[in-house]
């Protein structure tokens, strides 16, 4: 082993195949002349065509690093400078080691650092130091195959026994600085064990070294302990160029290695492997990935953590990728779109291939474009998705790591952005019938905690509360009307108000009488009377127009409630009580009815019928004595009507036995 003392002295000439080991004087020379192979020069010399040039703020600074390394002996100085080549892409090292003896003074810096360690293996600064020249070497090298000149000269001046001491072993730097083709497993499984708390600039390295030897299968527990404690760009690359190659074709087996093929696309590969470990073509990489994941989860694999670690940071990147080019955005959201309908429950209630599911939905949204639409398949993909992610929710209980209520809207959202018809859209949420548990939950309480949920169902009116009797039974079956009845007790503002009673009057229409007797049951009759309270009471808290259209919706569900108690038999909705409320709406249609006739409206029909079943039903005592009647005249007078009261029957018992103190009560008087 040559002595520390010598390596100053040392000579290289570049363009020889030998090493001038002379002293100052020269007295003494040792010629090794290592083989040499012409294709991997030639594929050198292509590498350097097809790398093109480097920025040239990045060459004079490589430039300046190499000189400090010739004209210093001082470790601690070549330290600094060896730590900064590593903030230089690989790309510019390689150039300028063309030109330039650099990297061998780095080499011999390496050298000496690992002497010192051998010396004193239990000082942690001297491993550490070691390993930054080390990573600094390869990250030199990284660009040269491994036939190459200069990684020959390292292997010669470096053997694996200097790794390796009575003390202790530098496995992992033995890995990456040593034979391409020494695989000691011992030390390369070390290296692994150890993986996720190197640098992570030696595991980018590391990572280099594994996919350009191409000899040994690259797992996905490496390359998920690969993203732990911190990546770049060129990790993140390096791993989606791998995937890429590796599940290129249907044919791929699931533990292949990636095949580098010969002559001219050999230089091609590694130019483009090189570009990767310097963090260029990110989103094109990445992109190859995201559409070779519907590959990655067909496999039967042993264990799912690592691919959805993996593909989670992937996923999450793609934010940082956007551009305004449309095309781009429409790319990745439709790779995204297929990766999402591939995450199959290989493991029942995975909450980590939830989360993956959740990232994917939220970048989605994050690309959706004004002009791009997810159109069918998008749609059959994020319900896909919806149905893992409430499933999730609702047995496993480390969930409460996933905002679900914030995944779940922003698919929704998506979803409703995009245009098919309404057959399809009511087929999607009858097939997930978790999902309609899940928003039935949300809708009761307070309205301020129901908005989001209220607001969504709005924008899905015409679909999900169609004409179709399945859909229909669904929301029955869930109890969907009893929730929203829980919140439109307890309408906050107006806003609240024109939220839920179009839903109310969906649930009303459907076709089942059992959904309006559900209703009837939930209290919907008390309900009704304590709104037409609330919105003659409070009217002042109302803009004229926003109370008049809040009045119009209370009467219309109070007079489709009317009607179909009626056919349905359901009973209780016509009581005293409503009844009696229902004449504080009567001021609100007779200084609208001209404006009703003319927008046709047409409540004032709805009105006479209602009169007139009435009359039929109670006894018109109690009305007239409250000057029910004049009102009514009042009001029919406007629209040319005439309602016949039948006074001669003023005196019958059949009232609505309705004392004083029961208006007062009841805030009607």
């Amino acid at each position: 082993m040559l002595g520390i003392g010598h390596l100053s002295q040392f000579q290289f000439c570049r363009r020889d195949d030998s090493f001038n080991l002379g002293g100052a004087s020269g007295n003494t020379t040792a010629n090794v002349v290592l083989p040499s192979s012409v294709s991997e020069a030639e594929e050198d010399q292509i590498i350097l065509s097809l790398l093109g040039s480097a920025d040239n703020e990045d060459l004079l600074n490589a430039r300046a690093a190499h000189w400090i390394l010739r004209t210093t002996t001082n470790l601690d100085d070549q330290l600094v400078v060896a730590q900064n080549m590593c903030n230089l892409t690989a790309k510019t090292c390689y150039i300028i080691a063309e030109d330039s003896d650099g990297w061998a003074h780095l080499l011999f810096a390496a050298l000496r650092a690992i002497h010192r360690w051998n010396g004193q293996p239990e000082d942690a600064n001297n491993r550490a130091t070691a390993e930054q020249f080390g990573v600094a070497l390869y990250h030199s090298l990284a660009g040269y195959s491994p036939q190459s000149k200069p990684w020959r000269t390292t292997q010669f001046f470096l053997p694996l026994g200097m790794f390796h001491g009575h003390k202790g072993s530098l496995s992992a730097l033995a890995f990456l600085i040593g034979p391409f083709k020494y695989r000691d497993p011992l030390a390369f499984v070390a290296s692994k064990s150890n993986f996720a708390n190197l640098d992570f600039r030696f595991r980018k390295a590391m990572i280099h070294k594994e996919l350009l030897s191409a000899n040994e299968y690259f797992s996905w527990d490496v390359m998920a302990k690969s993203l732990s404690n911190g990546y770049d760009d060129g990790i993140l690359s390096m791993l989606a160029f791998y995937i890429v190659h590796r599940y290129r074709g249907q044919e791929q087996v699931a533990n292949a290695p990636i095949m580098v093929p010969d002559a001219r696309d050999r230089a091609n590969w590694r130019v483009q492997l090189l570009e990767a470990y310097d963090g260029e073509n990110l989103g094109r990489n990445i992109l190859g990935a995201l559409d070779a994941g519907v590959l990655v989860f067909d496999k039967s694999l042993d264990s799912w953590d690592g691919p959805v670690k993996v593909y989670t940071t992937f996923v999450r990147t793609v934010q940082n990728l956007t551009t305004s080019n449309e095309t781009t955005k429409s790319s990745l959201a439709n790779s995204l779109i297929k990766l999402v309908t591939k995450v199959e429950w290989k493991t029942p209630g995975s909450v980590e291939q939830t989360m993956l599911v959740v990232e994917i939905l939220r970048r989605i949204k994050l690309l959706q474009g004004r002009s791009w639409s997810i159109g069918d398949e998008g749609s059959l993909a994020l319900w896909h998705g919806l149905g893992h992610i409430v499933q999730v929710a609702t047995i496993e209980a480390r969930a409460a790591v996933i905002d679900f209520d914030e995944a779940i809207s922003d698919a929704l959202d998506l979803d409703s952005n995009s245009p098919r018809s309404n057959s399809l859209h009511a087929a999607r949420i009858t097939e997930h019938p978790r999902v309609v548990a899940w928003f039935v939950s949300k809708v009761g309480g307070f309205p301020s905690a129901a908005r989001r949920w209220l607001k969504l169902m709005r924008k899905f009116e015409t679909e999900w509360f169609g004409s179709k009797p399945s859909l229909q039974q669904l929301w029955i079956d869930y109890r969907l009307g009893g929730r929203v009845l829980a919140s439109f007790r307890t309408i906050e503002n107006g806003d609240d108000l024109f939220l839920m009673s179009p839903i109310l009057i969906q649930l009303i229409l459907f076709e089942s009488p059992k959904s309006r007797q559900q209703l009837v049951e939930a209290g919907l009759v008390p309900a009704m009377v304590d709104m037409v309270i609330r919105i003659c009471r409070d009217r002042e808290r109302f803009d004229a127009t926003r109370w008049r259209d809040g009045a119009y919706l209370v009467l219309e569900i109070f007079f489709q409630v009317w009607e179909f108690s009626e056919r349905d038999h359901s009973g209780g909705v016509t009581s005293d009580r409503m009844v009696l409320a229902f004449k504080n709406m009567l001021p609100i249609l007779e200084s609208n009815l001209r404006r009703e006739q003319d927008d046709g409206t047409g409540f004032h029909e709805q009105l006479l019928h209602f009169t007139e079943y009435i009359q039929q039903r109670r006894g018109i005592s109690t009305l007239i004595s409250h000057n029910f009647d004049v009102a009514l005249n009042r009001l029919y007078a406007e629209c040319d009507k005439k309602v016949e009261w039948g006074y001669q029957s003023y005196g019958q018992p059949r009232s609505l036995c309705c004392t004083l103190r029961d208006f007062v009560n009841d805030e009607m008087f």
